[in-house]
């Protein structure tokens, strides 16, 4: 179902319809066909395969996840989708690994840190194999990785662009679950990525060969970073010891609680046998004395003269 089109009575202002957020559903199944298809949709794994075969593999793996789906996906969603785990995954695993003392303990540690979701893009990323932190020396992943698939997503927006360029088909949602603000700032990134692509074909090898040399970040950014990394682990510890804290406090109480409760049965169990004694001595002494009212009216009886 694609996203329906509005116009503006006195412009041709173009506004769609945003679409529902990607469900669980929908995102173990994008992951799933993103693992399949790893050796061409994952730039780590497809030098060398066609454009072509990326973008019918993408349509492949969209139509996947729409038969599941209540919404109709288009291509572009879950690239971004796709793309959008992918950086959220690596930014906690730098997050994580920095100023680890030992590297032994990582994986118990990634294990405690990442949700299931992150495991897997971990796993179809390969990146519980690299042992050292990677912080010092920029985000995780390649940088190839990126590029290569925002080229992917560039042939993608041209193929489903509207023949005059000024809008987007009415099938094509630039964002999902954003707000229009977010939208309009997402498009800026969008032109610089396509003026570099340009750039990057006139300069041919001399624009790689610069890509191969991350730049140079100064001195006092890398010790901001450090510090926010060091500050927000602090953070993360005193809320892991309060959570804890929290937690053993509900424990006793539920064990107070479960005490309780035993404590009340029992006594409720000895009300009854109690009252049960009771009243069995009740219907006792009533069986005597009504055995006694019965023998002396015999008594009586049998004394009398006869008539």
């Amino acid at each position: 179902m694609s996203s329906p089109v509005y116009y503006t009575p006195d412009s041709f202002t173009q506004f769609r319809k945003r679409k529902a957020r990607f469900t669980f559903s929908e995102v173990h199944i994008l992951l799933d066909e993103v693992r399949r298809h790893r050796k061409v949709v994952v730039g780590k794994y497809n030098r060398g395969v066609a454009t072509d075969i990326k973008k019918q593999t993408w349509a492949t793996i969209t139509a996947r996840v729409n038969e599941i789906g209540e919404c109709q996906r288009e291509v572009m969603e879950v690239i971004k989708k796709w793309s959008d785990l992918k950086c959220d995954t690596k930014r906690k695993v730098a997050a994580l690994r920095y100023g680890k003392p030992a590297n032994k303990r990582l994986r118990a540690r990634l294990s405690r840190g990442l949700s299931q979701t992150e495991k897997i893009v971990m796993q179809i990323l390969d990146m519980e194999e690299e042992d050292q932190p990677t912080a010092d020396f920029g985000p995780v992943g390649d940088d190839e990785d990126v590029q290569e698939e925002e080229e992917v997503e560039l042939d993608m927006m041209e193929m489903q662009g509207s023949p005059n360029g000024l809008f987007l088909s009415a099938d094509t949602e630039p964002a999902f679950g954003e707000s229009d603000d977010d939208q309009r700032e997402d498009m800026l990134p969008r032109a610089q990525t396509v003026k570099l692509s340009e750039d990057r074909q006139v300069n041919n090898g001399v624009q790689k060969q610069e890509q191969l040399w991350p730049p140079v970040k100064p001195l006092g950014s890398e010790g901001n970073t450090r510090d926010c990394l060091l500050q927000n682990a602090s953070l993360s510890v005193q809320e892991q010891h309060t959570t804890n804290m929290l937690l053993e406090t509900v424990s006793r109480s539920l064990e107070l609680l479960s005490e309780s409760v035993q404590q009340l049965v029992e006594t409720q169990q000895e009300f009854v046998r109690e009252s049960l004694q009771l009243q069995r001595e009740t219907v006792q002494v009533l069986r005597d004395f009504t055995g006694g009212a019965i023998a002396l009216m015999h008594d009586k009886l049998n004394g009398r003269p006869p008539v």
